[in-house]
């Protein structure tokens, strides 16, 4: 149900999804993924059963004055309770009807977070959505910021028909909760010599076509990274192919052929994203002509925006592709690398006494092994040979 309807702007641009039970968000759409992880912008929260002022400010590590000065549901919900004590000073231990939508500024804490954005073909409904991605309409009227009235999603403004309002909503895009399974994998071993207990295999998602569905468990950290990953180029771009997505690991992982690794669920083969008429149900050999730049990129960006990553397998040419599409995007790229270093350093609790400028070339030297003068060996991004159809990522144990 995935439409290639092109889009003059993204409706959301950042999305996020608490790993609750029920718990859905969105991301403010002048926040970044990355903002809101390092502390900064807002998120709307949608409150499950059991939800109070204070169990929420505990949950994103906010002060109750912080949460009741960005949230006038909050305020009112404790206002209320107050006057039906007579003045008293309680009121923050109120529960909260389930599925409303709740403004929290500024969350120290983000719960682990998986949404995906989907592209609708005209006349899709709230219900196809809940059945198809085990989900209820409610949270998705809630995360979507949907009245009560709409049942369907389709092009164009609201209409009247008969007196009554129609009811269909003006989005072809929405936001889509992927379950999370309770447990957490554990891998053991190494990549190369390694087994896996408790993995957790990558759902069928919107914008992501998995080739060996058999091959496809992985921790927890990477199926969210890549889940991410491709929500982010989906959301970004309109008429983007599906990411293709190759061998991860066996079940309970071991050797799987003909890697070398893969063994314990931190690995994951990717493909890139091409330009022109090719097939998106297996790795295409990408060269300068037909390389996507700008989508890869954002790929890219979106693994390394979970800090989890240990390095990415990336053939020398396109590596140099990619470092010049990203030096030409000068200033986003810029803003990017202030947050995204900012926060590498903070979780290697690294101190300087004299902190030199981050610049866009010290950034890019960081990520990129390729360089205009000789190479950088301690890059993230490095040349392995037989990776020119796809990128090989590979995951820390914990992240």
């Amino acid at each position: 149900m995935v439409t290639t309807a092109p889009s003059k702007r993204p409706h959301f641009r950042a999305l996020a999804l608490a790993a609750g039970a029920l718990t859905l968000c969105l991301l403010a759409p002048e926040s970044t993924a990355a903002d809101t992880l390092s502390g900064r912008g807002w998120i709307i929260h949608c409150t499950i059963r059991g939800d109070t002022p204070a169990s929420i400010a505990r949950r994103y590590g906010v002060s109750r004055a912080s949460l009741r000065a960005s949230s006038g549901r909050i305020r009112r919900a404790v206002a209320a309770a107050r006057r039906k004590k007579k003045g008293g000073k309680g009121g923050w231990s109120i529960r909260l009807p389930r599925n409303r939508r709740v403004k929290v500024k500024r969350p120290l804490r983000v719960p682990a977070t998986r949404d995906m954005f989907l592209r609708l073909k005209r006349g899709a409904s709230l219900a196809w959505l809940a059945r198809t991605y085990r989900t209820s309409a409610d949270l998705l009227r809630c995360v979507n910021d949907l009245g009560t009235h709409i049942t369907k999603v389709r092009a164009g403004r609201a209409r009247r028909a008969k007196g009554k309002r129609q009811r269909i909503a003006w989005r072809r895009s929405a936001i889509v909760r992927i379950p999370i399974p309770a447990r957490t994998a554990r891998p053991r071993g190494s990549p190369r010599k390694g087994s896996l207990k408790g993995a957790e295999r990558l759902p069928e998602a919107p914008g992501v076509y998995v080739r060996s569905p058999g091959q496809a468990w992985g921790t927890h950290h990477l199926i969210t990274g890549i889940l991410r990953s491709a929500a982010a180029v989906q959301r970004q771009f309109a008429d983007t192919h599906p990411l293709v997505v190759g061998h991860l690991s066996k079940r309970k992982g071991g050797y799987i052929a003909p890697h070398k690794s893969h063994q314990n669920g931190l690995d994951a083969d990717l493909g890139y994203y091409h330009r022109g008429a090719v097939p998106h149900d297996r790795f295409v050999v990408a060269t300068r002509r037909n390389l996507d730049s700008k989508r890869t990129w954002a790929l890219v960006r979106g693994l390394l925006d979970s800090h989890g990553v240990q390095y990415i397998f990336i053939n020398t040419y396109l590596q140099k592709a990619l470092r010049r599409y990203a030096a030409r995007a000068r200033r986003p790229t810029a803003r990017w690398c202030r947050t995204w270093l900012s926060k590498r350093r903070r979780l290697a609790k690294k101190k300087r006494k004299k902190r030199r400028p981050a610049t866009l070339e010290r950034c890019l030297d960081t990520i990129f092994q390729y360089r205009r003068k000789g190479s950088n060996a301690g890059a993230l991004i490095r040349h392995e040979r037989g990776h020119d159809d796809h990128l090989h990522v590979r995951f820390w144990p914990a992240s």
